[in-house]
């Protein structure tokens, strides 16, 4: 292997500025991929650095994560190198769930704790990253780059968080030594409920509080599948004895549909097939007296024949009117995916 202290030593004033960009150049294709390296070998080489971004809605809240409001993320990396002709099945750590924040002036570096990190010319390298920070994430390295699987045991989607997560695959030399630029998924659902009251319907009516059950609540995700346009698998669903609870609103309805679930009420959901058991109770006053409405929302769903899909909202409208009914209808937040259902007659 070549190094910069012995290319010093070769060239000279007399070789000219082409010659010299020749060496320069044929001793960087010699230097191989390699699980270490001395000071001469980074020194030559281009630092590896972060940019990330999340999906913007247009109806962005608090509880969701945007490009606005992702500040840090975890991240693992490996690089394999050429065996034989084939990558290694072996990876090499370079990141090991190592904390990546952003700087007041933009830009992405990692804690300082962690040595500064350096591609290595034609080596195969595989990024998993997760936000938030606090989600307890594990990392297994795979027998290849597409195997590297990271993963998260007994999510609770009813603490409201919102788990997104990043993956990024390249050969350093094909593809360039540029910024590693990750681009977050959200991994779980949305669901709303829009709330009117029909023009002919007299009276004042307020929403007062909302609960969801008969959901799964608790999750695994993996990085198993992940691309840029698939978020991963979830498996062993559980906790339809938990419930969404929005309790002290205080939403006065009016003829233009209202959401109820946003904010820091946002109901962020496992996806799922929705569970047969699955409802709402929408709790309301007509006129100071208290009402309450049980949707079925399996039945409001029957349209969903994948149920609820990561990164998508699905939003429930509730009009009050002479024929009660809950309309499942277009969904307008412009980042996550639009889904929509039918209408359905609650009991």
């Amino acid at each position: 292997m070549w190094k910069q202290s012995k290319l010093r030593h070769i060239l000279s004033p007399r070789l000219n500025i082409y010659t010299a960009a020749c060496i320069a150049a044929a001793a960087l294709a010699l230097q191989s991929c390699s699980s270490t390296s001395s000071d001469d070998d980074v020194a030559a080489g281009v630092e590896l650095r972060f940019s990330a971004s999340a999906a913007d809605g247009s109806r962005a809240t608090t509880t969701l994560t945007t490009s606005a409001t992702l500040n840090d993320f975890k991240v693992w990396g490996t690089y394999r190198t050429k065996v034989g002709g084939s990558w290694s099945a072996q990876p090499v750590n370079v990141f090991d769930g190592v904390t990546v924040n952003k700087g007041d002036d933009g830009n992405w570096s990692y804690s300082a704790s962690t040595p500064l990190q350096y591609w290595f010319p034609g080596c195969y390298y595989t990024f998993r990253a997760i936000h938030p920070v606090t989600v307890n994430a594990a990392f297994t390295p795979g027998s290849d780059a597409a195997s590297d699987r990271l993963s998260v045991t007994s999510f609770d989607a009813t603490q409201g968080v919102d788990l997104v997560a990043a993956t990024h695959t390249r050969e350093s030399l094909l593809q360039g030594n540029t910024v590693v630029s990750l681009d977050f998924r959200h991994l779980l659902s949305r669901v709303d409920i829009t709330a009117s009251v029909d023009k002919a319907v007299t009276g004042t009516f307020v929403i007062t509080g909302i609960t969801l059950y008969g959901f799964d609540t608790v999750g695994s995700w993996s990085s198993d599948g992940m691309t840029a346009n698939t978020y991963g698998k979830w498996d062993n669903l559980s906790g339809r004895d938990n419930a969404y609870s929005v309790s002290g609103l205080n939403i006065t309805l009016s003829s233009e549909p209202q959401s109820l679930l946003s904010g820091g009420n946002t109901v962020l959901m496992l996806p799922q097939a929705i569970p047969v058991g699955a409802k709402a109770d929408i709790t309301y006053t007509e006129n100071g007296t208290e009402k309450t409405v049980t949707a079925d929302i399996y039945k409001a769903s029957y349209s969903l024949t994948g149920g609820y899909q990561p990164s998508r909202t699905y939003r429930y409208s509730f009009t009050i009117g002479p024929d009660q009914y809950i309309l499942f209808s277009l969904p307008t937040i412009q980042d996550w995916e639009d889904a929509e259902g039918g209408n359905y007659l609650p009991q």
